[in-house]
């Protein structure tokens, strides 16, 4: 009867309201990647054909942006872009993820974080595109302070000295042996020599060795406090997670 309910005069009261009263959506604040532009290093590993060409459209939009060398993963790559297209943040563990991951500076993230770069036109965050796991074992984290305690897996500071010895003639298939001596000195352990003291000896062999007895004999008189002979697993595991993984889960 008073008119107050019409189209028209809620209409009039809607104008009436001045507009600073209003709610406003509060846009969430963007976090930017830590890294400068040309210091990003990228490599990739496993990639589908299209975020292969996502890749190459990144690089022509940040042209300051460096391809790691032969796309191998090395001391100075920043970046190892996975697929996780069918389960977001999850992959398949390969020989460079396992190289990345004892490097700790490396973001080790989806390629779906190159898209929103690129959607953005900035380099954003990569902490919420970090590969949390593939089906068993969870990954590190990336690690940017260089003042680290724990920068070595295996800690030259730790109360043990570890060497390992080779012993394996394959590890996961494709990491060969020099690859597989360069993981062991970047976890801050040594490569085990015959005159050498330590107190932990680990020695890498095959699953199934049927010298597995041969190889204990070469090591028998090793000067080692505790000898262990494992899989090459108990690395590779130790390295993703970085942390020691229990060495008799491993043992032969």
């Amino acid at each position: 009867e008073n008119g107050i309910n019409t189209p028209s005069r809620q209409i009039t009261l809607e104008q009436e309201i001045p507009p600073e009263s209003k709610k406003r959506k509060r846009e969430p604040s963007l976090i930017l990647s830590s890294i400068p532009a040309t210091k990003i290093v990228i490599a990739t590993t496993a990639l589908l054909d299209d975020q292969w060409n996502d890749v190459l459209t990144f690089f022509r939009q940040f042209s300051q942006v460096q391809l790691s060398t032969n796309l191998n993963v090395n001391n100075s790559t920043t970046h190892l872009l996975v697929d996780d297209s069918e389960n977001h943040l999850h992959c398949t563990i390969t020989k460079k993820i396992v190289q990345a991951a004892v490097r700790h500076h490396i973001f080790i993230i989806s390629s779906r974080w190159l898209n929103e770069c690129m959607r953005l036109n900035k380099f954003i965050d990569e902490h919420p595109y970090e590969i949390i796991s593939d089906s068993h074992t969870t990954l590190r984290s990336s690690q940017h302070d260089s003042n680290a305690t724990n920068k070595y897996l295996f800690s030259q500071n730790s109360q043990y000295s570890y060497a390992f010895a080779i012993e394996c003639r394959q590890c996961q298939g494709s990491i060969n042996r020099s690859e597989l001596i360069e993981l062991i000195q970047l976890t801050g352990a040594q490569l085990f020599q015959n005159e050498q003291a330590v107190d932990v000896l680990i020695v890498l062999c095959d699953t199934s060795d049927k010298n597995l007895n041969k190889i204990k004999e070469k090591y028998m008189n090793a000067p080692a406090s505790n000898i262990k002979y494992v899989t090459s697993d108990f690395l590779l595991k130790s390295i993703i997670k970085f942390e020691i993984q229990d060495i008799d889960k491993y043992s032969l």
